[in-house]
């Protein structure tokens, strides 16, 4: 094994890339993050990581609702573009078609493969920036990505983003099943 330096080379890769919707008022905004994860499975909740200084950072602080929209490779311009253009200075309402669930508390992206309306439940302060942790209140599914009512990631290329070389990916074929493989060991 090789060491290398952790501040060049640092980071549990490859990410999910997901898009957080948000609302400034009734403004929509949207924001590319890769710092996402689920924290617990029941009540469903999800966390993530952004920096204090981000548009989506207030808003979530000032609604207390959030979107998590899992972006597939045919998104990825229009993912990108809400990544790289701050919320501040630019109004990307119109980088994604949007709908809402019947509560009308977070916007959500039309044809991502996956889309989470988030109640936030509880925030951590990590080196002065915000993990925000939000129970799953409402998840739509893109029926094009589903079998048997189930995400299908033969289906659905779902968004990944690889630190080290800053590029964008998708998922590649299925290896095994999970749960299952291990027990050959048992053999």
């Amino acid at each position: 094994m090789q060491p290398l330096d952790m501040k060049k080379q640092f980071g549990i890769f490859p990410m999910p890339i997901v898009v957080i919707g948000t609302l400034h008022g009734t403004k929509v905004n949207f924001m590319t993050a890769a710092w996402a994860v689920q924290v617990d499975h029941n009540p469903p909740m999800v966390g993530m990581a952004l920096s204090k200084d981000h548009l989506t950072s207030a808003n979530i602080k000032t609604a207390g609702w959030f979107s998590i929209n899992i972006p597939t490779a045919d998104h990825v311009v229009a993912t990108d573009y809400v990544g790289i253009h701050s919320g501040s200075e630019t109004d990307k309402s119109n980088a994604f078609p949007v709908f809402y669930s019947r509560q009308k508390k977070a916007p959500m992206i039309e044809g991502c493969a996956l889309s989470m309306e988030c109640r936030l439940v509880q925030t951590f302060e990590i080196n002065s920036d915000p993990f925000f942790i939000g129970k799953i209140e409402a998840l739509f599914a893109n029926g094009n990505y589903l079998t048997d009512d189930k995400p299908d990631f033969s289906k659905m290329p779902p968004l990944l983003y690889c630190s080290t070389d800053g590029s964008y990916w998708q998922v590649g074929e299925r290896v095994a099943k999970a749960w299952s493989v291990g027990r050959k060991k048992d053999d």
